[in-house]
């Protein structure tokens, strides 16, 4: 579906240098069980690299899943057949105003309703933000625990370590009761450049262990974490995906992987990231051809901002990367909404933001597909210098065939004058409580709510048993 389709020449010399380097420079597995396998597969290795090549692809790639269903409780999605909206993951903080604010269990509570009530996003993450009230060494059982009980859209666990992905793993499975072949995702990142650590393999074997599906993904810096180059980036970047890819189907052939890149622009004046950078999205269309090239479903982009605040910057920004990622038809779009400062602040007010951006992409992604209403008779009817807007037709298809943008001001100057001059932030701003008002308990089982109560019932007032 891309209009930015990137050439098969280009695709296949980035290939062609991925297995270079696999070749030549390896990549660095920092776990003696898993050095140990790739040994004993026939793979050259030194201390902790391993050395790859085209014969290897050949051998462990060949029973690759194109595309594969996630379930949740009331929806499923399937990947490898178009954009799949995510909201977001990981921020430390919140923007009250103008200043940043510690994030609570009662925020993850709020936010996860209001990721359940949104018609934008089609799954939720298990680790929308980092809280105060919830111990460390609870958190993913807690925030996996919450996610369960409050959403019915398919779940993103935990992926930092063993102990986290098997904690959340668990608890999905016993959940579902092994009603879904596939019921939770796990995301594993690459230590850029060309480097795995220990918990990060852990994290992998985990979710194969368990027959779930996995997205790999770096996230690298040009002239920091990869080369400066965007094809020096990409190869590198290729490069350290496909080993971990290689190793998913070593470990169990035909195991589920999602081909992650969510590597960002850099800002040489600090030597840190530009997340909202353009070359962040100048990636996208290299990172869908090469996952169409090993087909693969893919994952990148999402509304990648670095301003502090609901801005011109932070518009332009998200809606650049939204709209790269769903032109080239991403599988997976993470961190999808309400998130500022390079992923770290999160917002209500762009969260409900960021819905209207993803829902005119949807709409956008869905015109691709041209419907039979052509309306030939209305066009007889009404002629040369008519106009349509007393036709029925008009009234009938208006609100399906046109978006109204529920934030976004339209109306003449005058009657935003009268209006009192609303301003975007502030309308967003007053819906965020009716928006959580309107969350409805999903019906659970005895079963379902005895596993997940015990759990979190700190967290949760008694009347949402």
């Amino acid at each position: 579906m891309s209009n930015l389709k990137i050439n098969d020449e280009a695709i296949q010399k980035l290939h062609e240098n991925t297995i270079w380097i696999l070749e030549n420079v390896g990549i660095e597995f920092n776990h003696p069980e898993v050095i140990e396998i790739f040994k004993d597969n026939g793979f050259r290795t030194e201390e902790n690299k391993v050395y790859m090549s085209q014969e290897d692809f050949d051998k462990h790639l060949k029973d690759l899943a194109s595309s594969f269903e996630i379930n949740g409780l009331e929806s499923n999605v399937t990947m490898g057949s178009g954009p799949v909206f995510s909201g977001p993951s990981g921020a430390l903080r919140m923007l009250k105003g103008r200043e940043g604010e510690n994030l609570t269990s009662k925020d993850f509570i709020d936010v996860q309703k209001l990721n359940d009530t949104s018609e934008a996003t089609d799954m939720t993450n298990s680790n929308l933000f980092e809280v105060d009230d919830i111990a460390f060494e609870e958190n993913a059982r807690v925030k996996t625990a919450l996610s369960l009980w409050l959403t019915g859209k398919p779940l993103i666990g935990f992926a930092p370590d063993k102990k986290e992905a098997v904690e959340s793993i668990e608890l999905a499975k016993k959940f579902f009761n092994d009603e879904y072949k596939y019921y939770i995702l796990g995301i594993a990142n690459v230590l850029s450049p060309l480097k795995y650590d220990k918990d990060s393999l852990d994290a992998i074997i985990a979710y194969v262990d368990y027959d779930q599906p996995i997205c790999i993904t770096c996230c690298s810096m040009p002239g920091l974490s990869s080369p400066i180059t965007v094809a020096g980036t990409l190869v590198q970047n290729n490069a350290e995906i496909m080993a971990g890819i290689v190793l998913t189907q070593i470990l169990k052939p035909g195991t589920p992987v999602i081909y992650g890149n969510t590597s960002f622009a850099s800002d040489m004046r600090y030597a840190g990231p530009a997340i909202g950078g353009i070359e962040s999205s100048s990636f996208i269309p290299y990172i869908k051809g090469l996952c169409d090239f090993y087909e693969l479903p893919s994952r990148a982009g999402g509304a990648f901002t670095d301003s502090k605040e609901i801005d011109w910057q932070s518009g332009t920004e998200s809606a650049i990367s939204l709209y790269t990622s769903t032109i080239n038809d991403i599988d997976l779009i993470y961190h999808s909404c309400g998130e500022l400062d390079s992923l770290n602040m999160f917002s209500y007010e762009k969260f409900l933001l960021d819905e209207q951006i993803i829902l005119m992409m949807k709409k956008m992604h869905n015109s691709y597909k041209l419907n039979d209403e052509f309306c030939l008779e209305s066009i007889k009817k009404i002629g040369p210098g008519g106009n349509y807007l007393l036709e029925m037709g008009t009234a009938l298809l208006f609100k399906k065939e046109l978006m109204i943008p529920k934030y976004f001001q339209r109306e003449m100057f005058d009657s935003w004058i009268m209006n009192d001059k609303p301003k975007i932030v502030e309308t967003a701003a007053k819906d965020i409580q009716k928006r959580i008002d309107s969350y409805k308990k999903h019906e659970l089982t005895e079963e379902q709510k005895s596993l997940l109560y015990p759990i979190i019932n700190k967290y949760i007032k008694e009347e949402s048993r």
